[in-house]
């Protein structure tokens, strides 16, 4: 399948270098997932079936065993597609995994030579478990997405000096963390970084995505308080946060 997408995809690569670029790389990648797609069923897990749940309370303004970042997006989809939820979920977050590793290989661009950069961003789209994780209902596509969106936009803000594309961080902050909640641990410093080492152009440009995240996350716990009264954005908080961090990974074991 590698073979014959680089075969149908060479006309994309950069005519006037003859460097393979990024058009020759989304061809690639979304021909091997949309392959992918086609011939593997939806995957579930017991949490599959929870996150349905969590969607179904999210009109209610009620929060559930999952933070509400997946469940939405499930809740979205659903509007639209109906008994087609599965096929259309995959499709999406494959579609999302090919982006994932679009922003990835244009980070890289900025760090390592262009082949090294290629190398990098096919991996990441056609690893074997990077092809089978979208094709199940799952949190990790999503949350790939957002972080690695996050800081492709935070970087983009500074070279372009966009508050669009420093919004667009923020934005995508804010739902990492309704996704996981764990994310903001790497994504509050490595933000910090692109814009404390970089010094924008404008001094307001590192508030923005700050100030967005901020807002993302707080709308469902004002949707929760005023639908259900119960500003909480997860009924798990304390098990995700000791439990699944801490004393899952043995942390507390001096030994």
């Amino acid at each position: 399948g590698l073979l014959l997408g680089a075969m149908i995809s060479w006309p994309f690569r950069r005519r006037r270098s003859g460097e393979l670029g990024t058009g020759w790389l989304i061809t690639v990648l979304g021909l091997l997932h949309a392959m992918h797609w086609l011939t593997q069923g939806v995957g579930t897990t017991d949490d599959s079936v929870g996150f349905l749940e969590v969607a179904k309370l999210l009109p209610d303004g009620i929060p559930g065993y999952f933070p509400p970042g997946y469940p939405f997006l499930l809740g979205m989809v659903d509007l639209g597609t109906g008994p087609l939820l599965g096929s259309a979920i995959t499709l999406l977050q494959h579609g999302m995994a090919v982006t994932t590793a679009v922003w990835l290989y244009m980070l890289l661009t900025r760090l390592v030579p262009r082949p090294v950069a290629l190398i990098g961003g096919l991996a990441a789209g056609a690893l074997p478990a990077l092809l089978a994780l979208p094709q199940a209902i799952l949190t990790e596509p999503l949350t790939l997405f957002t972080m690695t969106g996050a800081i492709h936009f935070a970087v983009r803000s500074v070279e372009r000096d966009s508050a669009r594309d420093a919004r667009i961080a923020g934005l995508m902050t804010g739902w990492a963390v309704l996704t996981r909640i764990v994310p903001l641990v790497p994504l509050v410093p490595a933000l910090g970084a692109v814009y404390l080492l970089t010094r924008p152009r404008r001094p307001h440009l590192p508030r923005l995505p700050g100030g967005m995240a901020v807002l993302v996350i707080l709308l469902p716990l004002w949707w929760y308080a005023y639908r259900g009264s119960t500003p909480t954005l997860t009924t798990s908080i304390s098990y995700h946060l000791y439990n699944r961090v801490v004393a899952a990974q043995d942390l507390t074991n001096p030994g």
